[in-house]
């Protein structure tokens, strides 16, 4: 899901599915390098790679690229968002297009047309229960069909009615993978559903993929060939490893240790459900045509709806990041996010109202009120000085436990428990503070340790629960780290804070405010 993607977030590219996420990414062009043979009118043939090295050394890609990075306990997360990379050719370019060229053929296909407009088709699935569908994938099912198997098929562009024409176009041969992926799809890779889906795909025997588009068309232009175009889901997934090897690049990681068969590295792919045969089937078998490694698995979630319902413009719920960080801090939503995500194939609704209020009891009224309300007095009174000595120790070590399970939960990408769990801690900490009530201590003559003592104790929860909190709210955890004066690191709970000075509160996240959700609301109407 989006969460724990970046804090410039997008609820915003979701209007099909909740997060494509990319934890890994990688090498530079594969098809998008390939020079085919000019043999397109025979009914079979093969590219060539011929004068490969004699062209650009520079290729546009459009790549998933602009990572956002955060973590803690080793548990790191990845959105990815397009930009046009330039990114040089390398050998690797050169020996991934050299796998993948043997297993491109080209041949005639029967394509409707519009007899004036080309373009995208609003067409019908074949067994006609699904409307108004966009290409040759279906949204609700995610079946493929040839367009001369729609129903009622009508341009989208010009409302004329399409005509059926002969064309020439490339095919990559999924059917030769057909072991290799029906192995993968009944190993511990997909979740349950995904791989019960995919396996009807394998059942039914692989068809070879019409990885060619007639202009007019967005994306790479086959060179070679003018007016034909790689389809954008063969393209796009490379993005994810040409995003990949421009970082370790910038960044000096060994790019060749992430890709490579036999490496160790842990390699995910986060998706929406509606793609899934495109990163289920197709991808993996381009992988393994390249000779590189299979992802460690692939998660797909499912679609985001606003208020109950598709993301309208009209409504003001097709909402765009820009717009929501004109009006809202980031933190908002990757907390709400995080809250309703599981490690299942759910749809998930972002609620207005819903969005407001559970923000505003969970962060600001549960974990910031643990510090705020502790912190104006250890200021005051004890020069922000916590106590030599803990003097709930069982508490403490109560809320340090929990982290293994907590642990467990943000591995197994249960994030809704996880924030369950997490909150649940809160409200045992403030029980503990209502019960101690410092605030009726303070007024009586003789009990400034008992004042000291509660309040260094919830000092103590509030810094574990941020720690707990940081891969998911990692500004609201840098301003804690200013306030406690130290680095909130799982590891380093073991012990309770004792005699160690605090630094004076500042607001570490403010309530939202019902009428700045009405105004992005408002903002997004077109």
């Amino acid at each position: 899901g989006y969460f724990a993607g970046s804090a410039g977030l997008g609820l915003i590219g979701f209007t099909a599915s909740i997060a494509t996420m990319a934890i890994g990414l990688g090498v530079v062009g594969l098809v998008s390098l390939m020079l085919l043979d000019k043999s397109m009118g025979r009914a079979s043939f093969k590219p060539k790679f011929a004068d490969l090295l004699s062209k650009s050394r520079r290729i546009n890609l459009l790549a998933a690229a602009r990572l956002f990075l955060f973590g803690s306990r080793d548990v790191w997360f990845v959105v990815a968002l397009p930009v046009f990379l330039q990114l040089e050719l390398g050998w690797s370019a050169v020996a991934v297009g050299s796998f993948l060229a043997a297993w491109i053929i080209g041949y005639g296909v029967a394509q409707t047309l519009a007899p004036t407009v080309t373009g995208l088709l609003n067409l019908e699935a074949p067994d006609g229960r699904t409307p108004d569908q966009y290409g040759d994938n279906c949204e609700a099912c995610g079946a493929t069909y040839s367009p001369t198997e729609v129903i009622d098929p009508v341009s989208a562009l010009s409302g004329s009615t399409p005509v059926e024409k002969a064309s020439d176009h490339l095919f990559f041969t999924l059917s030769a993978f057909q072991d290799l992926l029906a192995n993968w799809v009944s190993g511990e890779q997909l979740q349950a559903p995904i791989a019960n889906k995919l396996r009807e795909w394998i059942d039914a025997g692989l068809q070879d993929w019409d990885i060619s588009r007639d202009a007019p068309y967005f994306g790479f232009e086959i060179p070679g060939y003018p007016g034909k175009y790689f389809y954008v889901w063969l393209d796009a997934p490379i993005g994810y490893i040409a995003s990949h090897q421009n970082l370790c690049e910038r960044t000096g990681d060994d790019f060749e240790s992430y890709w490579q068969p036999e490496t160790d590295t842990e390699l995910y792919h986060f998706i929406g459900k509606d793609i899934i045969n495109f990163h289920g089937l197709f991808w993996p078998a381009m992988l393994a045509s390249a000779g590189l490694r299979q992802p460690t698995a692939i998660f797909a979630h499912g679609f985001l709806t606003v208020d109950g319902t598709k993301m309208s413009k009209s409504r003001g719920t097709f909402i765009m990041a820009s717009t929501y960080l004109e009006h809202l801090e980031a933190e908002y939503l990757r907390y709400y996010f995080a809250a309703k995500l599981s490690p299942n194939v759910d749809d998930m609704d972002l609620n207005l109202e819903d969005f407001v209020q559970r923000v505003n009891s969970d962060l600001v009224g549960k974990v910031v009120n643990i510090a705020s309300r502790c912190a104006g007095f250890l200021r005051k009174r004890f020069d922000n000085q916590l106590s030599t000595q803990c003097s709930e120790p069982e508490l403490i070590n109560e809320l340090i436990s929990a982290g293994d399970s907590i642990a467990a939960l943000y591995e197994a990408r249960d994030f809704q428990r996880a924030m369950r769990e997490i909150i649940a801690l809160a409200d045992r900490a403030n029980q503990y503070i209502d019960e101690k009530k410092p605030w009726v201590l303070a007024k009586e003559e003789g009990r400034e340790q008992e004042v000291q003592d509660a309040c260094s104790v919830g000092i103590n929860c509030f810094r574990i629960l941020m720690t707990y909190l940081k891969p998911v709210l990692p500004v609201m955890a840098e301003k804690s780290e200013a306030f406690l004066d130290l680095s909130l690191d799982w590891t380093d709970l073991t012990a309770p804070l004792e005699g160690h000075t605090i630094n004076k509160f500042s607001p570490l996240i403010q309530r939202i405010d019902p009428d700045a959700v009405a105004a992005m609301v408002e903002a997004s109407k077109q």
